[in-house]
Parts: C-alpha cells; structure tokens; sequence
C-alpha cells in the first residue's frame, strides 16, 4: 500500500469517505454538499492510499483537512483522521503539507480554532509552531446536551510563515 497526499479537489469520487470520517466525531456535521464545496478549496488536502503504484490509484480516504484562504491567511477549518490511523503520523504529515503549501502560496500565517477540551489537537499544533494568539469563551456547546449551559471554549492559535 502507497500513501499519498493529494489536494481533495482532484478526487472528488472520494468524498463520501472522507464525509463519514467527518461525521464521524462532528456533534452536528455540515450537510455534504456543504462539506464538499469546501473540499474543494484550491488548498485543501486529503490522504490516500492506493493498493497499487499506479497513478490515479487512490480508493481510501485515510484523512483530510479542510482550508481556506483569504489574502495572505490560510485558515485551518477542520482536520480529521479516520480511527484506523489515529497515533499513527497522518495529522502530523497533513499539518507539515499544510505549512508547505501555505509557504509556497507565500501566506503570512495559518489560523485555527481548537476546543480546549481537545489536548492532543493542541500539543500537536504547538509541536509544529502553532502558539494561542486568543480564545472564544463557551463556543462549543456540549456534546451530550443540546440544551445544557455547558461549553467548551475555542482556543485561536496561529503558524506565522516565515
């Protein structure tokens, strides 16, 4: 088996795969249409694999992240990785072609949000030079209660490219 990154827009037959990992841990997920017009951002990203060498060979989504652009930004909107994967160095190949394509778009810096709640997200964010540059106080309702008063805060951190 070959893995590869590859920018999402190429492969559109593999955005269902790529929705369920999706789906699969958003409380309340995008509808699909919506998840697909943003996988096809001119940036965003997905990690395949191929059973063979072959050029265009791709059949497993094994994850993707989701980005936009504005002027000289490039904002991070969601990066997931399916559970077969987790541990395993998918997210951290994403994030480092994330950084090199946002060097070679000569983009200033890269923005995201992460739930405070989420510590795995945010030690690998920071591992790769993502440093908090704000926080949304209670932006995530809680999971379990649609009605609860409980929210999780967005932590905003930011990559300056250098």
């Amino acid at each position: 088996m070959k893995t590869m990154i590859v920018h999402a827009a190429q492969y559109e037959n593999l955005f269902e795969q790529a929705y369920k990992i999706f789906c699969s841990y958003r409380k309340k997920p995008w509808s699909f249409e919506i998840f697909s017009r943003s996988m096809r951002q001119p940036l965003s990203l997905m990690m395949v694999q191929a059973n063979t060498y072959a050029k265009d060979d791709y059949n497993q989504v094994v994850a993707f992240a989701i980005l936009s652009n504005v002027l000289d930004e490039i904002e991070l909107e969601d990066i997931a990785v399916k559970d077969d994967y987790l541990q395993k160095g998918a997210a951290t190949a994403l994030i480092n072609s994330i950084i090199k394509d946002a060097a070679e778009h000569q983009a200033s810096q890269i923005l995201l949000e992460v739930a405070s709640s989420n510590i795995a997200a945010q030690k690998l964010y920071k591992k790769h030079g993502f440093y908090q540059c704000g926080l949304r106080k209670g932006y995530y309702q809680d999971a379990n209660d649609a009605n609860s008063n409980q929210a999780d805060d967005a932590i905003l951190m930011r990559l300056t490219i250098a």
